[in-house]
């Protein structure tokens, strides 16, 4: 079995811009929202739903032997976050997931209205709609907010992750991203990236399920220009399936 993980980036979505399933892309402050008030209600009715209907499964922990996160001259040391606090809440979490797929959204204070509407998509309009979802919240205020109305969550900030000074805030939140990423597949669970303005308008995993051997499903990327020009694709993390596989 080749150790060269199996990549897929579907041909629908360069050739159809996503419209036919996921990426109702914001591109301006003033875009077209979903109405939130009585949306948010038939949000939480239709999550009370599913989590009553779940069978929960037992805690599966990876038996890869050891685990070394991705940008490793910026993070912290392995040891550290595997034993920090954030990091037994992503397992206490994982505990009580039902199944073995997570769908992660990651979100700030800043864009709770953009994390809101994508919530309320996800939800009621996406079909069937998306179970499990997890908000990677990056302040208190976000974590709390979603906490007092019941929707799961895991704070986790820049600093608690990145131990070397980084101006950039999207490269802070992609180096948190992808360590919490690297985390649930360690811990044996399949999870799906999503961005906050990629609205989720049809279940993404009716897509996924037709390339089984695949260990990465994403839309297609034009950066880092480097790895572009090296491998000629990559994958955009706006909607992006990584697989616990043994590669």
């Amino acid at each position: 079995k080749s150790s060269t993980p199996q990549i897929v980036a579907p041909q629908w979505d360069q050739q159809n811009n996503g419209k036919k399933f996921l990426n109702n892309r914001r591109t301006k402050p003033d875009a077209k929202r979903v109405t939130l008030s009585p949306a948010w209600e038939q949000f939480l009715e239709r999550k009370k739903e599913l989590q009553g209907n779940s069978r929960w499964t037992n805690f599966r922990i990876s038996d890869k032997k050891s685990l070394h996160f991705p940008q490793p001259h910026y993070s912290k040391e392995d040891a550290v976050i595997l034993h920090s606090p954030w990091t037994e809440e992503l397992r206490s979490i994982l505990r009580n997931i039902s199944g073995n797929q997570i769908s992660m959204v990651t979100s700030s204070a800043e864009h709770q209205d953009v994390l809101v509407n994508w919530l309320t998509a996800a939800m009621l309009v996406a079909s069937p709609p998306l179970e499990n979802i997890l908000v990677l919240s990056l302040d208190e205020a976000l974590y709390y907010f979603l906490r007092e109305r019941k929707i799961q969550s895991l704070y986790v900030s820049p600093e608690m992750v990145i131990d070397a000074k980084i101006d950039r805030v999207f490269s802070q939140v992609h180096i948190v991203r992808i360590t919490v990423l690297r985390l649930i597949n360690h811990y044996g669970f399949d999870v799906v990236n999503y961005d906050c303005d990629a609205v989720v308008l049809k279940n993404p995993d009716l897509l996924f399920e037709k390339y089984k051997a695949a260990d990465m499903i994403g839309t297609f990327g034009k950066g880092p220009s480097q790895l572009f020009n090296k491998w000629g694709v990559t994958l955009n993390t706006g909607v992006l399936l990584l697989r616990s596989t043994a590669r």
